[in-house]
């Protein structure tokens, strides 16, 4: 599946965007920590093969949280 991806810079902290090309709804965003990174160009969502497969999963099947039985969408409306 192809995707959009951009790395942006917010009050100095990197963060990186993933969209689908083509919109099923969803997307994901990586913030860096202390057991994970995100620089200008990559993350280790990008470099560990397992977090990439399992990265690239979330992009084509989108995430629903079931929280309170309905999902995010639902719940912050």
């Amino acid at each position: 599946m192809a995707f959009r991806e951009q790395f942006v810079n917010i009050d100095g902290q990197w963060a990186y965007i993933g969209q689908p090309k083509k919109s099923n709804g969803y997307g994901v965003i990586f913030l860096g920590g202390s057991m994970a990174f995100v620089s200008n160009n990559s993350s280790d969502w990008h470099e560990d093969l397992n977090k990439k497969a399992l990265f690239h999963s979330l992009l084509e099947e989108g995430v629903h949280n079931r929280l309170f039985q309905c999902s995010w969408g639902e719940f912050w409306k």
